[in-house]
């Protein structure tokens, strides 16, 4: 069952006068898949943190209201006479890309969307020399 309905990422997206009347059901499939991470991640917090369903619900429609206008990009200004638009170019990490996705970062009081969003990349060195015990002196060379 997903976590959020199409008529409230409707009405989200209506407000913002981003909606162009395209079946959302892709883009709540793609904040169930979000929500899913958010909620195993915070499980497994120490101690764990624990979303309300109405929580829940209201991420899962920003999110979803995010990932549509991430194919379906929005205007910074339209132009009606001789026709033309200026769409909004914002350059960040995945959820910074979208108000919605801003929002929804916003309303994870456990933080996990920002995991999700920067996920930290694992660094690690392989010394590829002997042992202390084995090297030879720098004088003895």
């Amino acid at each position: 069952m997903p976590y959020t309905t199409s008529d409230l990422v409707e009405a989200v997206l209506a407000a913002g006068d981003d909606y162009g009347g395209a079946d959302l059901t892709i883009y709540i499939r793609t904040a169930d898949t979000w929500i899913r991470q958010m909620l195993a991640c915070a499980a497994a917090k120490d101690p764990p943190y624990v979303h309300t369903e109405e929580d829940i619900e209201v991420i899962a429609t920003w999110l979803a209201a995010h990932a549509y206008v991430m194919s379906d990009q929005t205007y910074a200004a339209k132009n009606t006479d001789r026709s033309g638009g200026q769409f909004k170019n914002r350059v960040g990490p995945r959820f910074e890309l979208s108000n919605y996705g801003s929002t929804a970062l916003g309303l994870d009081g456990s933080r996990c969307l920002e995991a999700i969003n920067n996920p930290q990349k694992n660094v690690g060195a392989f010394w590829g020399g002997k042992n202390p015990s084995s090297q030879i002196d720098y004088t003895d060379r």
